[in-house]
């Protein structure tokens, strides 16, 4: 005597629908699984778009240091220059 599991059950009752409502539940489960992967592309497409904002602000903030670098190497320059003029004139009246 065989024990009943269940499972023959639902082979049996696959077995017995026609084509068309074979058709009809793997058409479901496409959909189904069509859903799932659009969801997932829209949270991929958001991470890329919040991604896409760091990257600007990231290079907005290197454009700002790039300019902020440029203007204290301009300063130190003429700081340089200045402090040159001041030691040129202190060692003009040393000699003297």
């Amino acid at each position: 005597m065989r024990a009943y599991s269940g499972e023959g059950h639902q082979d049996i009752a696959k077995d017995n629908l026609t084509k068309e409502q074979k058709l009809a539940l793997e058409l479901a489960a496409k959909n189904t699984q069509l859903e799932e992967e659009k969801k997932k592309s829209l949270e991929q497409q958001k991470t890329i778009e919040h991604q896409r904002q760091i990257i600007l602000q990231e290079q907005a903030k290197t454009e700002e240091l790039e300019k902020n670098t440029a203007f204290l190497e301009a300063r130190v320059k003429e700081l340089y220059d200045a402090l040159d003029k001041i030691a040129k004139i202190a060692s003009l009246r040393r000699v003297a």
